[in-house]
């Protein structure tokens, strides 16, 4: 189907252009958390012949942007669900119909690939066409994609195992794809076929004049029969006589049509990953599905040929990333939470950077405001006309080192109400009554009572402590103490602390 090349000068024929793997830019559409393992980005092909001489086969899949916004929020969370399989990275197609170089439209191709990226965590793959784009144009696209830290694109036309149908003959197809390898291909992805000797005599044919990065097959699994028969009109595929007279019967049945496509892409699979036992020529690495979005079908037969890849326990407790950028340390923030600050939070962010400079993680906080009008634009709430109060508010974890000197220096301060848990239970202070819940906000409207809408509860406080945040953070605090090569006394503990209203 297309090639995937490697950093090239951007030369000659746009319509020849294969382009890819560029050095990434720490620009991205959405933080995503460092891998602190990995000092540098490895290049996807590096990986690929990793795997071909190790032996372990891997899987890729392809999707295509959604046509809605609400698409493009199910569609990630698909991304989510099928990167649990671990494939070695998924692609994107190109539309041009939906504006697909435009990083602002949420349903555009580039967009969604930069999702995938750098929210999701998958090596991705863009694929890009250079059909009626002019020179300029396509560079434009690249310097986009590569805003996001894009690193690997699919350079659309080639790899058709029985010859593009445009194309004056097979013979004049396999020259114009050498051309595109010769001018930095990394490796190919084929069109989807229906037989493994399809597969097999193209790779031969590819190895004899000179062709020989590696060849990923594309496998469509058959999931309805009408959407079979837009694809085969589309390609201009010839379906085998044996799977129309196998399908034929069935075609009412979407469930046994399923079935069916399962089977025959598990048996194709097998055929095509076993091919180089007898000759090391056909080897195939790894498969490529074309998933059209569908997930069940695919897990199915990946699960089937045993490469799902089986739950195992993560090494570090946060996601990882997949931005070159990342790898390379290039970004080295990792936000807790991207949204913008809170108007309220800025009357007391510089003392909140203040405090965590000084080995105080804070998590939840709140300034102190005395009867500000409801319509406040920065701590307002409530219907007009009304009156707001807040006490002074502090959640945070820090080391047992600092709640050594709180202890000692809290008593002096009888008005602050304080509470301090350590993760196992056995630390637990406070100047609270465990019976009585205190309001830290509360807000005073004409003709109702006093509205609370938060208060700080001793008995709910120890209980959140138990979820599953605080195992979270536990485990990369501890994590952190381990690399810097901290004591274990340098437990964290979590504590509040709120102040009296004056």
């Amino acid at each position: 189907m297309a090639t995937v090349s490697r950093e090239k000068q951007l030369k000659g024929d746009p319509e020849a252009l294969t382009v890819g793997n560029f050095n990434s830019s720490p620009v991205t559409s959405r933080p995503s958390s460092p891998s602190l393992w990995s000092p540098t980005y490895t290049r996807l092909i590096d990986r690929i012949h990793r795997r071909k001489v190790s032996g372990d086969k891997f899987f890729s899949l392809e999707f295509f942007p959604p046509r809605t916004a609400n698409g493009a929020i199910n569609l990630i969370s698909r991304f989510e669900r099928m990167n649990r399989g671990k494939p070695l990275f998924c692609d994107m197609t190109w539309h041009p119909s939906g504006d697909p170089c435009n990083t602002d439209k949420p349903t555009s191709s580039t967009c969604i690939a930069g999702t995938m990226l750098n929210y999701c965590g998958i090596e991705t793959m863009l694929h890009m066409t250079c059909v009626h784009q002019t020179r300029h144009r396509v560079i434009e696209n690249l310097g986009k994609a590569k805003d996001l830290g894009i690193r690997n694109i699919l350079a659309l036309r080639g790899g058709y195992p029985s010859g593009h149908p445009e194309c004056t003959s097979y013979a004049d197809d396999l020259q114009h794809l050498k051309a595109k390898v010769d001018a930095g291909a990394d490796f190919i992805i084929t069109q989807l076929f229906f037989k493994a000797e399809s597969f097999l005599k193209f790779v031969k044919d590819c190895r004899a004049i000179g062709i020989n990065c590696p060849i990923l097959p594309g496998i469509l699994p058959i999931q309805a029969y009408q959407s079979l028969r837009h694809i085969v009109k589309l390609s201009r595929l010839e379906v085998p006589q044996e799977i129309i007279d196998a399908i034929n019967p069935i075609k009412e049945n979407d469930e046994a049509i399923r079935n069916f496509g399962i089977d025959h892409a598990v048996q194709l699979c097998k055929t095509l990953l076993e091919a180089g036992d007898t000759d090391p020529e056909t080897t195939v690495p790894g498969i490529h599905f074309y998933t059209l979005n569908r997930e069940v079908a695919t897990v199915e037969i990946l699960k089937k040929l045993g490469l799902w890849a089986e739950d195992v326990l993560r090494p570090l407790p946060w996601k990882l990333t997949a931005n070159a950028a990342r790898c390379k340390e290039e970004v080295t923030r990792m936000p807790w939470d991207d949204s913008e600050l809170i108007a309220e939070t800025m009357l007391i962010a510089e003392k909140l950077a203040c405090i965590n400079c000084r080995g105080v993680l804070t998590i939840n906080s709140q300034p102190r405001i005395n009867c500000a009008p409801s319509e406040d634009p920065s701590v307002g709430w409530g219907i007009p006309h009304g009156y707001i109060f807040q006490k002074a508010y502090l959640e945070f974890f820090t080391s047992r080192e600092n709640v050594e000197a709180l202890k000692t220096i809290l008593p002096s301060y009888p008005l602050v109400n304080y509470h301090i848990v350590d993760h196992n239970g056995e630390a637990d202070y406070t100047n609270c009554d465990e019976s009585q819940p205190i309001a830290v906000t509360w807000g005073v409207f004409p003709g109702k009572e006093i509205i609370q809408p938060t208060v700080v509860d001793p008995v709910s406080f120890k209980s959140w402590k138990e979820t599953c945040l605080w195992e979270l953070v536990d485990k990369m605090l501890t994590l952190a103490a381990s690399i810097a090569g901290s004591k274990s006394n340098s437990t964290s503990e979590l504590a509040f602390s709120e102040s009296p209203q004056s």
